[in-house]
Order: structure tokens, then C-alpha cells, then sequence
């Protein structure tokens, strides 16, 4: 039981680092970077955390509130769900492996 406590403190904490992260990062970038987007990657984490943080993030930055913030720094609102992420992940790694094999790119 103990052990599950300090999990679920972590992963809270987590949360609360991440969130901080995204909307912290989403109003200070969006100036410099209005259309590039922000993305999240929790590599390792359980699925029901993903959702979570997926849903509080989503709901965060979709309040009237954030909305209005985010539209007076030049920053669009999307999102979409883990499935769509990793489809989006997967296409670009393809699209970006070709480019590099194209073009003879080599790591040193």
C-alpha cells in the first residue's frame, strides 16, 4: 500500500511538472513560435496517465481564459489523442528517414 502511495505522488508531481511545462512553455515560445507546435512525450508512463494528462492539458488550454491568453500571443489551440500522436510521430520519422537517406546524411 505504501508503495502505491508514493507511485501515485509521483506520477502527480509528474503531472504537475508537465503541466507547468506545457502552458508555461506554450505562453513564452508562442511570440517566437506561433505556429510551431508543442508537443508531449511521457515515454514509459502508464496509458491511464497519458490519458489524464492529456484530458487536463486539453481542458486547460481550451478554458475561455487560457484560450483568449494563448490567441493574444499569436498561439492556435489543437490537440488530439495519444493514437493521433503517435500517428503523427510515426509519419514524420518516415517522412525525416527518407529526407536523410535522400540525401546522404551520415551521424559522426
Amino acid at each position: 500500500m505504501q508503495t502505491m502511495t508514493k507511485f501515485r505522488a509521483a506520477v502527480s508531481a509528474r503531472l504537475g511538472a508537465a503541466l507547468c511545462a506545457v502552458l508555461f512553455g506554450l505562453c513564452a515560445h508562442a511570440q517566437d513560435y506561433p505556429s510551431r507546435p508543442v508537443r508531449i512525450v511521457v515515454p514509459g508512463t502508464p496509458r491511464e496517465i497519458v490519458a489524464r494528462l492529456g484530458a487536463e492539458v486539453s481542458r486547460i488550454v481550451r478554458a475561455a481564459e487560457m484560450k483568449e491568453k494563448l490567441a493574444m500571443q499569436g498561439a492556435e489551440v489543437a490537440g488530439g489523442s495519444p493514437e493521433e500522436f503517435a500517428a503523427v510521430i510515426q509519419a514524420d520519422t518516415l517522412t525525416w528517414s527518407r529526407v536523410v537517406k535522400d540525401a546522404g546524411i551520415r551521424g559522426e
